[in-house]
């Protein structure tokens, strides 16, 4: 059984029996895969998205005298290299104490052929600050999308929470982790 407060802390799928979700991938409900852990599908071409993010301590990246939490997303491909700048609206404490799970559904991209094979998402905490850093994210090649470099600016009191690369081969509700901030990718096909 699923719980209200299970429900808030993991990301639910409701699935019907033989309900396409994805161009060609079906998911069988038969008696036999009971108690198994159903693979849903890889990621494809469809809309990229967030769906929830949580900071293991809070207190490492914002204190609770500074209030509120102001995160910044950026997202980079090698078919597109400033895919997203973003910044979140600023997030309450109580959103997210406690390594609560928190829903943001942030739209990254539709994952077409020019995006190619890989997304690299980076975190900032900002704070502003009267000058800025630069910050440089490197990838490695991958059999069909070329290294990747970029380099962008970030104010001195700002925090740099990582980045890491959601590969076009990952699994849909894979976790992602910098150590300062986790995160669940979702796809609408």
């Amino acid at each position: 059984m699923i719980s209200e407060e299970f429900a808030m802390q993991n990301e639910i799928w409701v699935i019907s029996p033989n309900e396409r979700v994805g161009n060609t991938d079906f998911v069988s409900l038969n008696k036999e895969d009971e108690g198994r852990y159903l693979k849903i599908s890889a990621f494809g071409n469809g809309t990229l998205y967030v769906s929830q993010i949580m900071v293991p301590d809070l207190g490492s990246i914002e204190s609770w005298v500074r209030g509120k939490v102001e995160l910044e997303l950026r997202a980079f491909s090698p078919g597109i290299p400033n895919l997203l700048n973003y910044s979140y609206p600023q997030i309450k404490r109580d959103k997210l104490k406690n390594q609560r799970w928190h829903s943001v559904g942030t739209n990254i991209c539709t994952w077409a052929p020019s995006v190619g094979d890989y997304v690299i998402l980076h975190w900032t905490e900002s704070d502003g600050g009267s000058t800025s850093t630069p910050i440089t994210i490197n990838y490695p090649a991958t059999e069909t999308s070329p290294a990747m470099s970029f380099t962008y600016t970030i104010k001195t009191d700002d925090q740099d929470l990582g980045y890491a690369a959601v590969l076009k081969t990952d699994n849909i509700g894979d976790l992602y982790n910098t150590g300062k901030i986790q995160w669940k990718m979702g796809m609408i096909f």
